[in-house]
């Protein structure tokens, strides 16, 4: 039986941003197989980007080298790049690292900015991969109150909930009816 998933509701469940970047590529000129290959590369570079800009607001440049070179080599990822092609999964490892930065520098300057910034990353994380956002949201909180406990900024709270909920807002077109219309699809065969 051949099924090519016609009428499939996807993008309704499936995170679609690296499909959108693939499409903008594909626009291009580019082949498939030739984007596939362009994407995963912006997402190293990317992801190095993101964590170095991180590690070396904690460790300086060297440390901020040394994470990048232990981010970018670590088993999971290379896991998901080269066995398992796991193009979204893979993408997600850029904001991580992003979202944590943008919101130490609204701790360390105050400049509503970055909250604007974590805001965004926050939303394109979950446009790149639901999952690992539902994951990774917990984890965004911990840190958020580890930085307004050694900051001692508790006027910041309110500020950063605001934060998370306009990152949630603006990804509200693709989780909501996503929640919204879990009902209609049968998962059990």
């Amino acid at each position: 039986i051949q099924d090519f998933r016609y009428g499939e509701p996807l993008f309704n469940y499936y995170a679609p941003l690296p499909y959108y970047l693939g499409a903008a590529i594909h626009f291009l000129g580019f082949n498939f197989i030739t984007i596939a290959k362009i994407i995963f590369i912006l997402i190293t570079l990317l992801s190095g980007l993101g964590m170095y800009l991180l590690a070396r607001e904690y460790w300086g440049n060297w440390g901020g080298i040394l994470s990048t070179l232990l981010y970018l080599y670590a088993p999971y990822r290379a896991l998901n790049l080269y066995i398992r092609g796991a193009l979204s999964e893979s993408f997600a490892f850029v904001w991580f690292p992003l979202i944590f930065w943008a919101y130490h520098k609204f701790f360390q300057t105050t400049q509503k900015q970055y909250l604007i910034l974590g805001s965004v990353f926050l939303a394109l994380l979950i446009f790149t991969h639901n999952i690992m956002a539902l994951i990774f949201l917990p984890f965004v909180c911990a840190f958020l109150v580890f930085e307004i406990y050694s900051t001692q900024k508790l006027s910041s709270l309110i500020n950063v909930f605001n934060s998370i909920v306009l990152g949630l807002s603006l990804s509200a077109t693709f989780w909501l009816p996503a929640f919204l219309e879990k009902q209609f699809v049968q998962t059990e065969k």
